[in-house]
């Protein structure tokens, strides 16, 4: 493939276990192309100017090879770089974090919609597709949870300034 090609792949296919962008495959497939496991040429399609194609080299398929089995085999805990606003959610008034939450509710379902509607993926790349339609449900649940426990808590405020 060429580097846009391989960068569509990963864009389509892999976004949700990977935030790599296009100017990113192109850096890393020059490191890797060094370090010898993928070879380019230069080919040409149809009319269109010269593109770089990359193949991967023997010894780019060992190195996969490794580290797809030490993927598969290890668990890595998931870091919720969103839930830093959580620890602070005391810092504003339990309304206005209400109304955050109700935005950051409305955003996870409009994801899990998206995963939703995309048709099934051949193989196990489908796999991938349920893993991240079962995160993100349970997610909405989650967050269902933390709405709830905001409204009792205002509430609970309102009830202490009426008396």
């Amino acid at each position: 493939m060429h580097g846009y090609q391989l960068a569509d792949f990963i864009d389509n296919n892999l976004d949700a276990c990977t935030d790599l962008k296009k100017s990113n495959a192109y850096f890393l497939l020059e490191k890797m192309e060094q370090s010898g496991w993928v070879q380019s040429q230069m080919a040409q399609t149809g009319k269109r100017p010269q593109r770089k194609v990359y193949c991967i080299t023997p010894a780019g398929e060992e190195v996969f090879t490794k580290l797809l089995r030490k993927n598969l085999s290890e668990y890595s805990s998931a870091i919720f770089p969103a839930d830093a606003g959580l620890a602070f959610l005391d810092e504003i008034s339990s309304a206005e974090g209400l109304e955050l939450l109700l935005l950051r509710k409305e955003a996870i379902k409009n994801r899990l919609d998206e995963l939703t509607s995309i048709p099934e993926h051949p193989g196990t790349l489908q796999w991938l597709l349920e893993h991240q339609q079962l995160f993100l449900g349970t997610e909405l649940i989650w967050i269902d949870e933390l709405i709830g426990r905001t409204q009792s808590k205002i509430k609970l405020q309102n009830k202490d300034l009426s008396e």
